[in-house]
């Protein structure tokens, strides 16, 4: 990845799937070569090598951020000869394309595949089923880069560039469940 740059909220998201059992986990991602997408596939990664599993390339699908997308990430998925167990996306929109696809060819989540998404958007909530979401607390975000843009600005902190971390939340909901075994 970019950097070392990695996302915390895919990073959750796979531990939280690699905890359930799972070890044949695809990644749903976004438009390939931005800053974000570059993050959240490195977040993924990140959590895969920690716990000593390959990165299988076959199992990795970049397309875009949209539903459409997701539908895409489902049809790519669905046509594998081993599909993965769990599907960790990029955001809930690819998410809930993957499910719309899923559900249309009678693969039931999380029975059969579990999925998870990123930003915990109202329709991951209101879905079925209902989407295991990281909280990417965008708001937070602005106001703390504000808050130390101004620290500089007004000179109340004249030293080294600060780095902070905005924590992130998983919020586990019915998309995941344990792995039924290969």
């Amino acid at each position: 990845s970019v950097h070392g740059v990695r996302c915390e909220s895919t990073y959750l998201a796979t531990k939280h799937l690699i905890h359930l059992g799972h070890r044949r986990i695809g990644y749903a991602g976004g438009t390939m070569h931005t800053a974000i997408e570059n993050s959240r596939h490195g977040g993924y990664c990140k959590a895969m090598q920690e716990a000593g599993l390959k990165v299988d390339p076959s199992m990795v699908f970049e397309m875009g951020f949209n539903s459409d997308s997701g539908k895409k990430s489902g049809a790519y998925f669905t046509a594998l000869e081993q599909m993965p167990t769990a599907i960790c996306c990029g955001n809930d929109l690819i998410a809930l394309g993957v499910l719309q696809v899923f559900q249309k060819k009678g693969i039931r989540v999380p029975q059969d595949v579990s999925l998870t998404g990123v930003d915990n958007i109202i329709y991951g909530e209101l879905s079925s089923p209902p989407l295991t979401s990281v909280i990417n607390d965008s708001d937070e975000f602005a106001d703390k880069a504000v808050s130390v843009l101004f620290d500089r600005i007004e000179g109340r902190y004249t030293g080294e560039p600060r780095e902070y971390k905005i924590e992130r939340q998983l919020v586990i909901r019915g998309s995941t469940a344990e792995c039924g075994g290969e």
